[in-house]
């Protein structure tokens, strides 16, 4: 370790007393594993650490953590125990191999690619965290490497414990921004050419701009946007919602059809995950979180320059109002509450089916002059939401005002049927 890194541990162990920090250290040697520190502020009072991914059932990227070489005891799944007047934590973390065409952006994990190289660091899996921690941390990144220099400004802030979770990229990035009004989106791939290729740059700015429209005012002035892409051997296509960042898939080595469709897909992905950063919604029920975002994500997809064809396809395939309603969204959220999750993607069709037609006859009874876009600042800003997410009452009223009786009759249909 060089004289600069020296010192910059030394100051971080000085200053950690009026904040907790993380110091990250890289080996381009072993560029799979890396060391992190977390220092402990003086007013820490929990020796209970914890990481952020259990809340989504991610399996840890942690190994061997302890405070002064002893162990810490674990004591639940992804949590461990401290010895008490514990002032530094320090442990191992694994960073997966990206394997080409065949990363999931929702298991949100730790990567290393090896093409560059660059990692992709995960709080969710890899960042420990005192138990009563709840302000912003600073993490800063060093690596050792022939290529590489100590470099003082690749250090971020860690969001507060109760909001949206960290991603973060370094190493020899293939970066592209772009600057939409007081907002810099920061475009990170693992094939730079093929997302210029593919058009994705474009069809992102395109669902930002649409959600910006909703959202005027950014509670942020940067984004980083992490493409990893996925072959046409891989059926899956998904996305993870940071704090100022997303992950998204994008599928890839079809046909032009095939290709084309595809990114219809993935528009509607990035603006569903693209409408879950914007918002800065924290709302009370999984329904609710995902049902607005499918259908915003998939509204989108009308505003942008993609084919009607394409777009008509990936619409059609969750919102459908003649599929049949099994089991009301709140009962589907209660299912979930108690463990069982196998009603999650109803919160995708049967969810976006409710708002899509919700929107309809808003701008149907209206003749045009109003649509959900109008009261979603009201729906989000609400706070008396029933306990499985059961839609605050004035707030119904308020659609009812406009469309008369058959905003309950769709309530029914959808969201409160036994």
């Amino acid at each position: 370790m060089n004289n600069l890194a020296v010192f910059f541990l030394f100051f971080l162990a000085c200053s950690a007393g009026a904040q907790s920090q993380y110091m990250i250290e890289m080996d381009t040697l072993t560029p799979n594993v890396a060391t992190a520190t977390l220092y402990l502020s003086a007013s820490n009072t929990s020796n209970r650490l914890t990481l952020r991914g259990r809340q989504i059932g991610s399996d840890p990227q942690v190994l061997n953590p302890s405070c002064n070489n002893q162990p810490l005891l674990l004591v639940a799944k992804e949590q461990w125990l401290a010895p008490e007047y514990c002032s530094m934590v320090t442990w191992t973390i694994r960073f997966d191999p990206a394997l080409q065409g065949n990363v999931n952006a929702y298991e949100q994990r730790s990567l290393f690619f090896a093409d560059r190289p660059w990692w992709l660091l995960s709080e969710q899996t890899s960042l420990l965290r005192s138990e009563n921690e709840k302000e912003p941390i600073r993490v800063s990144v060093h690596i050792k490497g022939d290529k590489f220099q100590p470099n003082p400004k690749q250090s971020w802030l860690v969001p507060a414990k109760d909001s949206a979770p960290g991603f973060y990229a370094f190493g020899e990035l293939a970066e592209i921004s772009r600057t939409h009004g007081n907002v810099t989106v920061h475009h990170v791939a693992d094939n730079a050419n093929r997302i210029k290729r593919l058009g994705l740059i474009s069809a992102h700015e395109q669902a930002f701009n649409y959600m910006v429209s909703l959202f005027p005012h950014p509670a942020t002035d940067h984004l980083l946007v992490v493409w990893l892409g996925i072959d046409k051997k891989h059926n899956q296509t998904s996305g993870a919602t940071g704090d100022n960042s997303l992950l998204v898939n994008y599928q890839y080595g079809g046909d032009k059809a095939t290709e084309a469709l595809s990114k219809a897909m993935t528009l509607m992905t990035v603006a569903h995950e693209q409408f879950h950063h914007l918002s800065q919604a924290a709302l009370p029920a999984a329904w609710l979180n995902e049902s607005l975002a499918q259908y915003y994500g998939l509204k989108a997809l009308s505003y942008s320059r993609l084919p009607a064809t394409d777009q008509t396809h990936i619409r059609t395939k969750f919102i459908n109002p003649d599929r049949p309603i099994v089991k009301g969204l709140l009962g589907i959220q209660q299912e979930y509450d108690a463990g069982n999750s196998s009603g999650y993607p109803r919160f995708y069709d049967q969810g976006a089916t409710f708002w899509a037609e919700i929107d309809r006859t808003l701008y149907d009874e209206s003749k045009g002059e109003c649509s959900l876009d109008q009261f979603l600042p009201l729906l989000l800003s609400r706070y008396d939401f029933g306990l499985h997410g059961e839609l605050p009452q004035y707030f119904v009223a308020r659609l009812r005002d406009v469309a008369g009786k058959r905003i309950d009759e769709i309530v029914a249909k959808y969201v409160t049927a036994e």
